[in-house]
C-alpha cells in the first residue's frame, strides 16, 4: 500500500538522531513497529 505523508522537517531531523533515514520508508516502518510494541506492553 502506498501512502503520501507530509511530515514536518523538524520531526524528520529529530528522528534522524535515533534511526538512519537513508530510506525514509524503512525508517517509518521501524518507528511504527516500535510504537506498536510499546503500546502492547
Amino acid at each position: 500500500m502506498q501512502t503520501l505523508l507530509q511530515l514536518p522537517d523538524k520531526l524528520i531531523e529529530e528522528t534522524s538522531h535515533y534511526i538512519s533515514l537513508e530510506n525514509q520508508s524503512e525508517a517509518l516502518i521501524q518507528i511504527i513497529q516500535k510504537w506498536m510494541r510499546y503500546k502492547k506492553i
